[in-house]
Parts: C-alpha cells; sequence; structure tokens
C-alpha cells in the first residue's frame, strides 16, 4: 500500500463513496514524500499527532459522495494502519533520530531560550517593526511539537527549509504588522531556525538519521475495512 490511489480505494471500500472522494486526504499524508523519498518521510506526519493536524486541516468530516459523514481522524488512521500496520506516535519517530551538533542552538540563543517563541517574536519585532504580537503565531507554529516532544530532536518537524515553506502555506506569503508593513513569512521562519540552529537545514538531513525500524515500512494489506472503522 504505497500509493495514495490505493489509499483512496480503501477508503472507497471501507466507508462507502468513491475513492476522489478521499484523495487529498491521502495526498496530504504522502506529500512529505516530495521532500524525502524514503519510507522516513512518514515521520513528518504518519503518526497520531499528525492525524489530528490533519482533521485540522481537512475539518472533523468529510462528506463522501454518498453522502456520508465520514471522521477524517478514522481515514488517518487508516492511511497509517495500512503503511505501518500500527499508528506510531512523534515520540515513537524523533526518538530515534541520532544526535548530531548542528541540532542544538545557535550561538545567539541558549537552548532554555531558544524553546519560546515570545524570544523569537521579539526578536521578529526588532528586525521588522510592529509588536511582537505580530509574529507569535508564526514562532508558535515552528514550536508546536516541542509540547509532544521537549528536546532539540521537536525542531525536526519543522525547522528546515521545508518548513518554512509549509508556514508560507499556512499564514501567507506576507503578514501585516501593526505598523502596516507586510512581512514576509519566509524571513520570520529564516529568522526563527537560524537563531536556533545556527543555519536552515533541509528535511532530508534530519529524517536521514531516523534509525530505521521494522514498523516503518510494515506495510498490511487492508481490504474491505478490515481493521479500520467502518462508518455505520
Amino acid at each position: 500500500m504505497t500509493h495514495t490511489y490505493f489509499h483512496a480505494q480503501s477508503s472507497a471500500r471501507t466507508f462507502g463513496g468513491e475513492p476522489e472522494d478521499y484523495l487529498n486526504i491521502h495526498r496530504w499524508f504522502d506529500a512529505t514524500k516530495e521532500h524525502f523519498c524514503d519510507f522516513r518521510h512518514r515521520a513528518l506526519r504518519h503518526h497520531s499527532e499528525g492525524i489530528f493536524e490533519c482533521e485540522e486541516a481537512f475539518g472533523v468530516t468529510i462528506v463522501n459522495s454518498a453522502e456520508r459523514q465520514v471522521p477524517v481522524r478514522y481515514i488517518g488512521e487508516q492511511h497509517c494502519l495500512e503503511d505501518m500496520s500500527r499508528v506510531p506516535s512523534l515520540r515513537d519517530w524523533l526518538g530515534l533520530i541520532a544526535p548530531e551538533n548542528w541540532m542544538t542552538p545557535g550561538p545567539s540563543l541558549s537552548e532554555s531560550t531558544a524553546l519560546h517563541a515570545h524570544t523569537h517574536a521579539v526578536e521578529s519585532a526588532r528586525l521588522f517593526g510592529g509588536e511582537f504580537e505580530d509574529y507569535l503565531p508564526v514562532h508558535r507554529w515552528f514550536d508546536a511539537h516541542r509540547e509532544a516532544f521537549a528536546g532539540f530532536r521537536h525542531r525536526a518537524m519543522r525547522h528546515h527549509a521545508e518548513g518554512i515553506y509549509e508556514a508560507e502555506r499556512v499564514f501567507g506569503v506576507t503578514i501585516a504588522n501593526r505598523d502596516g508593513v507586510q512581512v514576509p513569512v519566509h524571513c520570520i521562519g529564516e529568522q526563527h531556525v537560524t537563531a536556533e540552529l545556527g543555519r536552515v537545514p533541509s528535511v532530508k538531513e534530519w529524517l536521514e538519521l531516523i534509525q530505521p525500524k521494522v514498523w516503518m515500512a510494515r506495510a498490511s494489506k487492508v481490504r474491505h475495512g478490515h481493521r479500520v472503522r467502518r462508518v455505520a
């Protein structure tokens, strides 16, 4: 079960409707393969936290072509089960990253202050004008996974070049500060990542340091709704 269309076909068998009803959700899970063509790309979205992020992106439910309400969480669980025979946690992935010196903060911040979005927001206001509150949502977004995994490894999720472009998709190309100035989100993201790591790595640099485990690619043949919930 390696292609998004096969996942979508499985969803249609399980929940009704047509494969096209589910294709965008399954594409969302596998979009990270564009940056790293290796099963370890799943570390970015194939986990319990990723399923809830998918729910935030697509809503709690979708209505399929059979006019049935289908929980997005069920579709996400189906995708993970088919790829790995389980739904891992983010901690399961991040805990397997082999540490490197570059993962710790750059010279401008200590490890303790680097973990606080407020510190970054104050610096953004100094650099780009306005008030620190103007920038806080962007910096909180970069550090959102700290709650799931304390320590430097949480940065693997968004502290990289691809994460900066993802921030642009979430917040737009620019945000307006209190001075009425349009500030590029890309610049805010680069400021955040560089302050914490001293540079902007690629997502590949993070993911290739994950120690491979059998469960990461233990695909299961889920047909006709076995092992995933059916919608009555």
